[in-house]
């Protein structure tokens, strides 16, 4: 639905929607754009996948009333009250599942959360906060000086998909700490949070990046790192080279020019705890989720073979690559994690952090 469309909608609308679905992201720009024009909206957006409201959702396992057990009633009364002129039904304008990402047991999740409502989608307090691309893989509240960091592009292994929204694979949220290892994947991830945050809305990513050819993809994946060094991914994303200046015509990039790639990853409602941490990955490809690219800026029907591409990701301010967070509540971490931490040294800091912040929350009680 574009907007000249919603434009024209004057009747009234129940969506219902779910942060893992395929659409999530057409249904919230739908959940966020629409009330501006219908005189009547209701939203519900839940942690689902295209499926349809379940306890296991991906790798995650969630309480009964995250289903919202409710809503098949609610929705049998909306289409009476629309079809048969029944009572109009009492729904909030938004409804909408926090989520918070608990303990792994066994091989899946076991997560929390809570219902809440809003006037509006994202909620009105939500505001834009940026992580920038540091070195040493950081994200930072200031932007640094770094070199470009080449990832070299194989056509022939492309980087698998594990989750996200699809319809004919396995879909949700999964784990990714073995994607997240390949040679062909760039993550940056911040400090472990000192005290809980809560992030309501859409997270987008801008990434300046160069080609060795006229054509590739930002693939871009938002994650939480759990205290254990559990690597959980909540939305992606992925943005054509030849489109960057618009969907409209095959424009090729110039091979070496950094180019500006925004990358919108989807919904998200997500509490973080304390320990945790925020990282975004950022590759070439995601197969089968997204067609590979060949990295050639042909039409895609003229069966071009493809050819291997460096990605080169800038990380200076002339260029500054960031991750953009809708954030409801709390602070994001100022720091990076400290050279090496990633690969060696990961959970003994969130230890660490989680260590002082439950000093801090003893110290509270004694007084």
């Amino acid at each position: 639905l574009r907007s000249d469309e919603m434009k024209k909608v004057h009747h009234p609308v129940f969506i219902v929607g779910g942060f893992f679905d395929i659409f999530a992201p057409d249904e919230s720009r739908i959940a966020s754009e629409l009330p501006r024009h219908a005189r009547d909206v209701s939203i519900v957006l839940g942690p689902w996948t295209h499926a349809g409201p379940a306890a296991m959702q991906g790798e995650l396992v969630y309480p009964r009333d995250a289903a919202l057990p409710s809503l098949d009633d609610e929705e049998r009364a909306y289409f009476a009250w629309c079809l048969r002129g029944a009572a109009r039904p009492v729904l909030p304008a938004v409804r909408y599942y926090l989520s918070e990402l608990g303990e792994r047991e066994h091989d899946k999740f076991a997560m929390r959360g809570e219902w809440r409502t809003s006037e509006r989608w994202p909620p009105a307090q939500t505001h834009a906060v940026s992580l920038f691309l540091a070195p040493d893989h950081g994200l930072a509240t200031q932007t640094a000086a770094g070199a470009p960091v080449a990832l070299e592009l194989d056509p022939s292994d492309p980087m698998p998909t594990r989750g996200g929204g699809n319809f004919s694979t396995p879909a949700g949220p999964f784990e990714q700490s073995e994607l997240d290892r390949r040679r062909d994947v760039y993550v940056a991830t911040t400090a472990p949070l000192t005290s809980p945050l809560e992030l309501v809305g859409t997270p987008r990513a801008f990434v300046w990046a160069a080609s060795t050819t006229d054509d590739l993809d930002v693939v871009v994946r938002f994650e939480q790192v759990t205290p254990d060094g559990e690597v959980v991914a909540f939305a992606d994303g992925l943005r054509r080279g030849r489109f960057v200046q618009g969907d409209d015509a095959i424009r090729p990039l110039k091979p070496g020019e950094p180019t500006l790639f925004a990358v919108e990853l989807g919904p998200i409602a997500l509490r973080v705890r304390e320990g945790s941490a925020l990282r975004i990955a950022i590759s070439g490809a995601s197969s089968p989720r997204y067609e590979p690219n060949p990295n050639r800026a042909l039409p895609l029907s003229t069966a071009a073979a493809p050819v291997a591409a460096t990605l080169s990701l800038y990380l200076d301010p002339a260029h500054p690559s960031r991750l953009e967070l809708p954030l409801l509540r709390g602070a994001l971490p100022t720091g990076s994690p400290p050279r090496g931490i990633l690969s060696h040294g990961w959970a003994l800091l969130a230890l660490v952090a989680g260590i002082v912040a439950a000093g801090v929350r003893f110290r509270r009680r004694k007084t």
